[in-house]
């Protein structure tokens, strides 16, 4: 048996030490390596031409993009939102748009922060496969809304904070529950379907100043990775994506990048964290939100009473 000299134990720590580094190397610059290198998969071909595509939280910054991309890629879509009026801009916008198709583009009215119910969940399936017929092929999972009351929960009404949970959670579990099996059953060796499940990196790295938000996000990430490896013949795609660029997130890139960034991970990836410079310098990106060391820029508050991420860190 060897003995343990001075050596061995310099020797275990180098070994971890450079499997830690290598790891996370290797974390950051994977996904900014095969987007720039990798083709996008042919969607039409992979998902069938002339499918339908539902999408959650269409009028958000991110649904927007959504709809226009897979409607230039000659896709119908339904739209899923609350507001009617935001819907009726998406859909309208959606078709103006220079490289619009003669795609159908459908808007359902359904207050994704309200209900609470899992029946409300089954008649909005049952009405959505009564208009695509049961020819969806891709659900987008995409309604959030990040806490509008901060972490000061206690001080906030309990609908409010039953809608912020709602809207975070319910849409993407019974969504995914009544659309599924129909997007399982279609799922074979001449053609595919997917859901692209939109959570944030805060799942993995929690603001304070969004308990309700980053929670919900960590339950959506378990729930969809999970989905992914129980079901291998669906492309399920786990995005873990930063903010869109915004005065309160600079370091963010525009929505149409994270869409871009996403479609070249889909069929080819489990995990997407939207567009690669979020993936390679979500770490930066993060420890650049610290007003702790940057002063804030024009628009954007300084880090107090616990706000920055990386506040739990004492010596920092």
């Amino acid at each position: 048996m060897p003995k343990w000299g001075r050596k061995r134990p310099r020797r275990l720590v180098f070994a971890i030490g450079l499997y830690t580094i290598g790891a996370g190397l290797y974390d950051m610059v994977y996904p900014a390596v095969t987007q720039n290198l990798r083709e996008k998969v042919n969607l039409k071909e992979r998902y069938g031409a002339g499918t339908w595509v539902v999408i959650t939280g269409a009028s958000n910054d991110l649904g927007r993009e959504f709809a226009s991309h897979f409607n230039s890629q000659g896709f119908n879509l339904l739209l899923v939102d609350s507001d009617p009026e935001q819907l009726a801009q998406v859909r309208e916008k959606t078709l103006a748009q220079p490289l619009s198709t003669d795609s159908k583009v459908h808007t359902v009215v359904f207050d994704l922060k309200k209900s609470s119910h899992w029946q409300d969940y089954e008649s909005l399936a049952a009405s959505i496969k009564e208009i695509t017929q049961d020819g969806t092929s891709i659900l987008v999972n995409n309604a959030e809304e990040f806490d509008p009351h901060g972490p000061k929960i206690h001080r906030q009404k309990d609908e409010d904070v039953l809608g912020t949970l709602t809207i975070n959670t319910f849409p993407m579990i019974f969504m995914t529950r009544f659309l599924g099996p129909d997007l399982k059953k279609r799922s074979g060796e001449h053609s595919k379907s997917a859901i692209i499940n939109m959570t944030s990196y805060y799942s993995t790295f929690n603001v304070t100043n969004a308990p309700i938000y980053s929670s919900s996000k960590a339950f959506e990430d378990v729930f969809s990775q999970i989905l992914g490896y129980e079901n291998s013949d669906i492309d399920v795609l786990t995005v873990k994506n930063m903010p869109v660029y915004s005065p309160q997130h600079p370091n963010g890139v525009s929505s149409k990048e994270i869409i871009d960034g996403i479609m070249r991970d889909l069929g080819q990836e489990r995990i997407s964290y939207g567009h690669w410079k979020h993936a390679a310098l979500r770490y930066w990106i993060l420890w650049r939100q610290c007003q702790w060391w940057f002063r804030p820029q024009p628009g954007q508050p300084a880090c107090r009473g616990g706000s920055c991420p990386f506040s739990k860190f004492k010596f920092w």
